[in-house]
């Protein structure tokens, strides 16, 4: 998985990523940011994943779902709620890639991935 975090004096923190794997910056961007509570309950997850063989761990975002096992992690944007929003996105022919949608990578790739936000936003400070 390849990354780049950098600060826009505009917008904020950003995270890109190649198209593959772009669904993992939209997560950590929307869901994580910078808030230390989120970072703490991501490396809660992280731990559970590396000690539990059997079970998955799941954070649920506002639009982006995180799911760890020891083998991988898998971020997926989640249902529409909204039958409405979702009838008119198809009337309207708006269509999202399926790896924009949902990605995965391997577990400790998504571990490096995540240490290096968080590295990136104690340097930022």
């Amino acid at each position: 998985m390849e990354y780049i975090f950098y600060r826009d004096p505009n917008t904020g923190f950003k995270a890109e990523l190649n198209s593959e794997h772009s669904i993992f910056g939209r997560w950590l961007i929307d869901e994580i940011g910078d808030d230390k509570q989120k970072m703490a309950e991501v490396d809660a997850l992280i731990t559970q994943a590396s000690q539990n063989l059997m079970n998955v761990q799941v954070s649920v975002g506002s639009e982006v779902t995180l799911s760890l096992n020891h083998d991988e992690a898998i971020v997926q944007v989640n249902v529409f709620e909204d039958a409405e929003e979702e009838e008119r996105l198809l009337e309207e022919s708006l269509s999202i890639d399926d790896h924009l949608e949902c990605a995965g990578c391997g577990f400790d790739d998504f571990v490096v991935f995540f240490a290096s936000w968080k590295s990136f936003l104690i340097e930022c400070k």
